[in-house]
């Protein structure tokens, strides 16, 4: 088992990110490991908003920031140890542990750029984020996630929506390096 010590989620506020989270939530409970929730919303919507309701931009920054950061809260409360419940692997309920602790930051920024720098910044040892793209979710991993793969120097797992409880199937890439190598160990050990 990896030695994963601090997991960053990328999340927004939809299905798929909140199954993100709660992987990555599940695993950091199983490793002790802390957890760092990160939102960015888009400057351009913030731009866009600031026109329309022609108020001061770094006003309306702020205040979309603490308005997200307050939704990341919630989002984070209704998957974290404040009551959710795991199902264990034979299908038993179980609480979370108090372990882990969990810390949010909600920015406006380029989503993809902030989080690689924050990747950089924070140098976690893993990355979870939600696989499906939201403008087409049949159509596989989004840009946004296709490019934190290729570019984080992190373990980067992507969670598929609608993943609940254990799983049956998991598909590791290899391109027979290092980091192939412990995609298959963690694989397997999944």
């Amino acid at each position: 088992m990896q030695d994963w010590k601090t997991i960053l989620v990328g999340v927004e506020f939809t299905d798929r990110s909140q199954n993100a989270l709660t992987e990555a939530l599940r695993l950091a409970d199983q490793r002790d490991a802390a957890v760092h929730v990160m939102h960015v919303i888009e400057t351009l919507v913030v731009s866009d908003i600031q026109q329309m309701l022609r108020q001061p931009l770094d006003e309306l920054k702020a205040g979309v920031e603490d308005d997200a950061k307050r939704r990341l809260e919630q989002m984070i409360n209704y998957v974290h140890p404040g009551g959710y419940r795991l199902l264990d692997e034979d299908g038993s309920a179980r609480a979370w542990s108090d372990s882990a602790p969990v810390t949010a930051e909600a920015k406006v920024g380029v989503p993809a750029d902030d989080l690689l720098k924050r990747i950089d910044q924070l140098r976690p040892d893993l990355v979870v984020l939600a696989r499906n793209s939201t403008s087409n979710p049949e159509g596989g991993a989004g840009m946004y996630a296709i490019r934190c793969v290729r570019k984080a120097p992190s373990d980067v797992l992507l969670v598929r929506e609608n993943h609940e409880g254990k799983y049956r199937r998991v598909v590791a890439c290899v391109d027979f390096s290092e980091h192939s190598r412990n995609a298959i160990l963690e694989a397997a050990r999944i």
